[in-house]
């Protein structure tokens, strides 16, 4: 899913006053997240990085979480968008959808990857 993508399905799913630069910085706390507690963690490709979205990101940058678990996106967008509106129970059910979806995603990831093996210095 692109961040195009991801912004469409939210403003179809859940018409809001939110900017396409409120929804950047969603995209980007979220794959900040993903990218530091679950790719970090696990060996990945060299030379990999992760340097964030902004204004200046192309919208066809396609994003870290893939199908069939890219529903993370919405679930996350609409709990923002619930927070902001002051929508508390609203944004309860999306926010446990989400800790779903994220638990689900991350339950994926680990066991498709090998976790980082670190070697404490032993001396004798």
């Amino acid at each position: 899913m692109t961040i195009a993508e991801a912004m469409d399905r939210i403003q179809r799913m859940k018409p809001s006053r939110y900017t396409p630069r409120d929804m950047i910085g969603w995209l980007d706390e979220l794959d900040g997240r993903v990218w530091r507690e679950l790719v970090l963690n696990h060996e990945h490709e060299e030379g990999a990085e992760f340097p964030g979205y902004d204004q200046e990101t192309s919208l066809e940058t396609v994003l870290l979480v893939p199908y069939p678990y890219d529903g993370i996106y919405e679930h996350w967008m609409a709990s923002r968008i619930d927070q902001g509106n002051m929508e508390l129970g609203k944004y309860q059910n999306d926010a446990i959808l989400f800790n779903n979806a994220w638990d689900e995603y991350a339950r994926f990831y680990t066991t498709h990857h090998m976790p980082k093996q670190t070697v404490a210095e032993f001396r004798l």
